[in-house]
């Protein structure tokens, strides 16, 4: 009898990179500016670095959002920042993405309201004071007293601190606080709630009319 013999290639072992190891790795983004990232396990096989590729390197994100809230200052929307260079250069972007953030939520808002049933004239209301508080934010006029350390201080929204010290919170959260309404969720049902309240203020806009950035 003939040995048995195979015929296939003999296997052979690959050694993977195990995913609690970091590897910093070099990526070029959509900007077509290159930096590093860290990468848990195997780079070749890694999804988060296709994802990276995807975004402008963290330079142009803040070259843009710069630019946005400057324009925003000069057409009297928003206020100079003040603070130190460094805590300026922070919450411009901070703002920025608060502003956009903010004014795309302005068509969600107003679906929950008419999922809700509430009247026309409510949601033009809601509208109206989810405006003006952050216009009011945005133009420096809110004021809130903050836990530092075991000491209470105040700053408003025209310090770079009152924006860098509320960075944590939700977008939907802090929108909510400064309507005056706590724990608003991200369906808005807090909100909501005062579109359906006969006691608030008579309507004086159109909640269809600019949904545009409006900060």
């Amino acid at each position: 009898m003939r040995p048995f013999k195979h015929d296939r290639a003999p296997l052979r072992r690959t050694t993977s990179i195990p995913s609690s190891v970091e590897t910093r790795v070099t990526v070029t983004y959509r900007c077509g500016h290159e930096g590093e990232t860290t990468v848990r396990g195997d780079p070749a096989r890694s999804r988060w670095l296709d994802v990276v590729r995807e975004r402008e390197c963290l330079d142009c994100v803040r070259k843009r959002e710069g630019e946005a809230d400057a324009r925003a200052v000069a057409d009297g929307k928003r206020v100079a920042l003040e603070g130190s260079e460094a805590q300026v250069r922070w919450a411009i972007g901070l703002r920025q993405r608060r502003a956009v953030a903010w004014a795309s939520a302005l068509p969600s808002i107003i679906e929950a309201c008419n999922q809700a049933g509430a009247a026309r004239e409510r949601v033009q209301a809601l509208v109206t004071d989810v405006r003006a508080a952050v216009g009011s934010a945005m133009a420096g006029q809110e004021e809130w007293q903050f836990e530092s350390d075991g000491e209470t201080r105040s700053y408003t929204t025209r310090e770079a601190r009152w924006w860098i010290e509320t960075r944590a919170d939700a977008d939907h959260e802090l929108l909510g606080t400064l309507c005056g309404v706590e724990g608003c969720g991200a369906d808005w049902a807090a909100l909501v709630a005062l579109a359906a309240d006969p006691g608030g203020a008579p309507p004086v806009a159109d909640p269809l009319a600019d949904l545009g950035e409006a900060w």
